[in-house]
């Protein structure tokens, strides 16, 4: 993938997830949440060398895979778990 595909997907992915996910160097899929109290909550989901090589692959991966469900579904985990901390954090003050 060239720079330019990589700059592009990256800021799709950052406007699509709310600055939350984004592609590493390595060209795997980072998810950064931070929840209300500044707890910082990661995950890294690992692309298969395979599809890294064309920009063309990455994007069949993504579509064919079940790689989108898995950040909606780790979102939703980090949301949670930022709803529960915070409800006992206010219930702790």
């Amino acid at each position: 993938m060239n720079k330019k595909d990589f700059n592009n997907f990256n800021g799709y992915l950052h406007e699509t997830f709310k600055n939350r996910v984004r592609l590493n160097e390595n060209l795997d899929i980072e998810i950064n949440y931070i929840t209300r109290l500044n707890i910082q909550l990661k995950s890294e989901i690992i692309v298969p060398e395979d599809f890294k090589k064309s920009y063309l692959k990455f994007c069949d991966y993504l579509l064919t895979s079940n790689v989108v469900n898995e950040i909606i579904s780790i979102l939703y985990q980090y949301y949670l778990n930022d709803m529960t901390e915070l409800k006992q954090h206010n219930n702790n003050n």
